[in-house]
């Protein structure tokens, strides 16, 4: 899971203002260069030496329209990783109205918590957001005992548009001591989209009500797009991955969900009230206490070339692998449905290796040599599967079923372990 250098964002309305050293305050550092910036300003912190900035006086609050925070890139090969780093308890970014654009950065260990409106661990905002090529870990947001109020966003809050590509939110909470508990990882009011990034291992935690939405909540009238990303390793007690509650059309393309968990119902994903289309795409390994280990939706689903498989409940219940009104679509790999699926549909285990790094910025399922799903599926118009460039979507007569394109290669190290094929062990 390599994250690429930063690209260098103009400045068409403004200017660019570049820090000159890592200090909390003062002139030349990272609070008074925003301090100072204006609306369409690029803040540079691509020129310096040091590898972190620590808040130790609070939040960065921008109060600009349209600012954007420059880094210098999280590549393996970097040498110059930036980390902004949050101290006590409070956030690290607050942004008012308009769009903050956030690009080669790291930020960790943001943690807010309060009485009133706990929103947002590392990032609050007000407008939009646009995440490029960064990470943000080990944020969290608290409402505390007695507040009765609801914690969302254990790193990042937006009422408006989210934005994230080449990205990663893991390791974060949102927490509410006696209230509900949305989105451990991301908390999101506006369109959102999610292109080439991952949310793993966020946790949404409420001891006395609900935990909604482990890595990612969403909340509004707008669509939700979900593009060769991965959500994994996630957790709460309803849509251990992830919740959507939204009035407009939820896309998942190109995409895993896996291994999330949910305490009582549904283990990746749960829709409401949006349309869902589900496309070469792999559910797979999620769990949930019963009923729906993989997705649920109470809206028509379509599912095109997608594996749903091997999602199971960890209590003596049945757990279906998707629940929907209806499904339509084809070519797909379904083990078990609570209604009818269509005609063609694969119900075999579908072969899939451990979750891991097989190319490409996210963490995928190798579909392996002798799967079902191998040549039956429709490219849906994709040129090539989940990890990107050079893995075409098509390798063979037909594209494979789900996320993962099997190149043809052959890997004896695939087949060392028969714990690697989860369902195999129970068919």
């Amino acid at each position: 899971m390599a994250l690429t250098s930063g690209n260098v964002l103009p400045a068409p309305n403004g200017f660019v203002r570049t820090v000159t050293n890592c200090d909390d305050s003062g002139p030349g550092s990272l609070r008074d260069t925003v301090f100072n910036a204006v609306s369409g300003d690029v803040i540079d912190l691509t020129q310096l030496a040091c590898s972190e900035i620590t808040l130790y006086t609070g939040k960065i609050a921008l109060t600009k329209n349209d600012v954007t925070l420059l880094g210098p890139g999280l590549g393996p090969d970097a040498t110059n990783h930036l980390t902004i780093r949050g101290y006590y308890y409070d956030r690290i970014f607050e942004k008012g109205l308009g769009t903050l654009t956030i690009s080669g950065l790291e930020i960790r260990n943001g943690h807010y918590q309060g009485f009133v409106h706990p929103r947002g661990g590392c990032i609050y905002s007000s407008g939009s957001l646009v995440i490029e090529d960064s990470i943000l870990s080990g944020c969290e947001v608290d409402a505390l005992y007695g507040s009765n109020t609801f914690a969302a966003g254990g790193a990042i809050y937006t009422h408006g548009d989210l934005w994230m590509h080449n990205s990663v939110v893991t390791n974060s909470v949102a927490y509410s001591a006696t209230d509900v508990a949305y989105g451990g990882g991301v908390s999101a009011g506006g369109v959102v989209t999610f292109v080439q990034s991952t949310i793993a291992d966020n946790k949404a935690v409420a001891p006395q009500a609900y935990a909604i939405g482990g890595g990612l909540m969403v909340f509004g009238v707008n669509d939700v797009n979900i593009l060769r990303s991965t959500i994994s390793g996630n957790e709460a007690e309803l849509a251990g991955g992830m919740r959507v509650d939204t009035l407009g059309v939820s896309t998942i393309t190109d995409s895993t969900l896996s291994g999330n968990y949910a305490s009582q119902y549904v283990g990746a994903a749960s829709f409401s009230h949006s349309p869902v289309r589900l496309t070469n795409s792999t559910v797979t390994r999620n769990s949930a206490y019963a009923y729906t280990a993989g997705i649920y939706s109470d809206q028509a689903i379509t599912v095109q070339s997608s594996i749903l498989a091997d999602n199971r409940a960890v209590g003596a219940y049945i757990a279906y692998d998707l629940a929907a009104p209806s499904i339509t679509g084809g070519a797909s790999l379904i083990m078990s449905a609570d209604v009818s699926t269509p005609a063609d549909t694969i119900t075999q285990c579908p072969r899939l290796a451990a979750l891991k790094d097989n190319g490409g910025p996210t963490l995928t399922h190798a579909i392996l040599p002798g799967s079902p799903g191998i040549d039956v599926g429709d490219d849906s118009g994709l040129t090539v599967d989940q990890r990107g460039g050079g893995y075409l979507r098509v390798m063979g007569a037909n594209a494979d079923i789900g996320a993962f394109e099997w190149q043809g290669e052959l890997d004896d190290n695939l087949f060392k372990s028969a714990f690697e094929v989860e369902c195999d062990r129970y068919d």
